[in-house]
């Protein structure tokens, strides 16, 4: 029974010393860096607002950057991408938080696609909604009349847009 205890005891080892290496290969290729001294300025909480517009109308873009290193002053470039490109240098004391946002203006009805540093989002650009009123028939009753005679016009007019609208419709009679 001694020998099966040990050869669990050394598969356990394994386990650990193999957990212990991709560790340690995790942090030495420099995909995460510890909070601390070492730390860096993470962002998070990306928000897009609005969500959804009209060409030509603003939409910002904005990250918390927080400075996780306990002791020094950091500086970091934030990159916008995506369909949109800017950037913003920021300087954090330890420990201080800032927002960093970007405003940006869509020109063309579709959705847009941005990133800051890893984080993405997408917003919508749409159709402004517009009336499109439109007289489509006239009446004129009686068709003929002499001076004097009480004549009905009547219009019916169509909104074919996706908006409510005003039309002023003038009727000049000669």
């Amino acid at each position: 029974m001694k020998k099966k205890s040990s050869g669990t005891k050394k598969a356990t080892i394994g386990v650990v010393a193999a957990g212990a290496v991709a560790a340690a290969i995790f942090y030495f290729l420099g995909r995460r860096k510890p909070p601390g001294p070492e730390g860096e300025i993470d962002l998070s909480n990306l928000t897009i607002s609005p969500s959804t517009v009209y060409p030509g109308e603003t939409v910002t873009i904005s990250v918390l950057a927080i400075n996780n290193n306990t002791v020094s002053t950091l500086s970091k470039e934030v990159t916008l991408g995506g369909d949109f490109m800017a950037s913003q240098t920021i300087s954090l004391a330890p420990g201080a938080s800032q927002t960093v946002s970007f405003t940006v203006t869509p020109i063309e009805e579709r959705t847009y696609v941005v990133s800051v540093d890893g984080l993405s989002g997408t917003f919508v650009c749409t159709a402004e909604p517009h009336s499109d009123i439109r007289a489509v028939s006239l009446d004129i009753s009686p068709a003929f009349c002499y001076v004097g005679d009480t004549v009905t016009i009547s219009v019916t007019v169509t909104n074919f847009g996706d908006s409510h609208g005003v039309k002023i419709i003038i009727c000049d009679v000669n």
